[in-house]
C-alpha cells in the first residue's frame, strides 16, 4: 500500500460536512475546501460535489459552469486543471446528473444521454470506452477504489464493471443516511486516494459490513472511518492532487 502524502492532496467536501469528519479528514489532505449550496438543485444534495463536477483524474475536474468561477477561483493556483461544463444543473432528474459520471480504467459509465458535453469531448479526445448504465446517479452509486475494484448496490453497474474487467462487490442498498429521502448512495459517503477508502462513518450497521470489510482488505487498501457516527451521503469526498504549474 502507497503511503499518502497530505502535502499534494486536496479534499472537495460538501458545505456541510460533520465537524469530526473535517478533523479527521485534515490529518490526510493539506486543504479542505467546501461547497457552496447550488441554487437549483434539491436542498438534501444541494452540497453535492457529485452533483456539481466530475472528478476526470487525479488533477482535473469538470464543473458545471453556473460553479466554474467559484472553483477557479479557489483553484488556478494549485495546478488544478479546471473545463468548465456545457450543461447548467436543475432540480428534476435527469436535469441533475449531467456530471454524476463515473471514470474507471479507459471508461466512462453513466447514463449516456445525459452525460455533459465537456465530459464526452475530453473521454472521445483521450479515446476512452462510454459504457451506458440506467443509473443516472452513477457516480453516487459506486464506491470506487481506483485499479482496485468498486461496491455498489446497482446490479447494473456492477455487470458492466464486471464485463470490464473490474473486480466488484454487490451489497444490499441502504443503510446510508441521507436527510430528506429513505436512504442515500455508499458512492456518496466515501473518498479515495492513494491506496487509503475514506468512509463518511462506521458501516457496522451495514448487513453487508464484514464483506465490505473482507472485500476492501483482500485489495491491501486501507479501511478509514472518518466519524464514529453511521455512514452518511455527503456526495463523494473528491480528492485532488496538486501538479506543479
Amino acid at each position: 500500500m502507497v503511503e499518502m502524502d497530505r502535502s499534494k492532496l486536496i479534499a472537495i467536501v460538501d458545505y456541510r460536512i460533520d465537524e469530526q469528519i473535517s478533523e479527521r479528514l485534515d490529518g490526510f489532505c493539506s486543504e479542505i475546501i467546501k461547497t457552496r449550496p447550488h441554487p437549483s438543485l434539491m436542498e438534501p444534495v444541494n452540497g453535492h460535489p457529485d452533483m456539481m463536477m466530475m472528478r476526470y483524474d487525479d488533477s482535473t475536474l469538470i464543473v458545471c459552469p453556473e460553479e466554474y468561477e467559484f472553483y477557479h477561483e479557489i483553484l488556478q493556483d494549485k495546478g488544478i486543471r479546471l473545463i468548465k461544463g456545457t450543461n447548467r444543473l436543475r432540480s428534476k432528474y435527469p436535469a441533475d446528473i449531467p456530471y454524476n459520471a463515473l471514470r474507471n480504467y479507459d471508461s466512462i459509465i453513466h447514463h449516456n444521454a445525459y452525460t455533459d458535453n465537456a465530459v464526452v469531448e475530453l473521454a472521445t479526445e483521450d479515446n476512452l470506452n462510454f459504457v451506458d448504465v440506467k443509473q443516472g446517479y452513477t457516480k453516487c452509486s459506486v464506491l470506487q477504489m481506483e485499479n482496485h475494484g468498486i461496491i455498489t448496490a446497482d446490479k447494473q453497474i456492477a455487470e458492466a464493471a464486471g464485463k470490464l474487467g473490474i473486480d466488484n462487490l454487490v451489497v444490499q442498498s441502504g443503510y446510508v443516511g441521507l436527510n430528506g429521502f429513505d436512504y442515500g448512495f455508499i458512492g456518496g459517503a466515501s473518498g479515495y486516494s492513494q491506496g487509503c477508502l475514506l468512509l463518511t462513518g462506521t458501516i457496522d450497521h451495514h448487513p453487508d459490513h464484514e464483506a465490505i470489510q473482507a472485500f476492501v482488505s483482500a485489495k491491501g487498501v486501507r479501511l478509514i472511518f472518518l466519524s464514529d457516527k453511521p455512514i452518511y451521503d455527503y456526495g463523494t469526498i473528491i480528492i485532488l492532487k496538486k501538479e506543479k504549474k
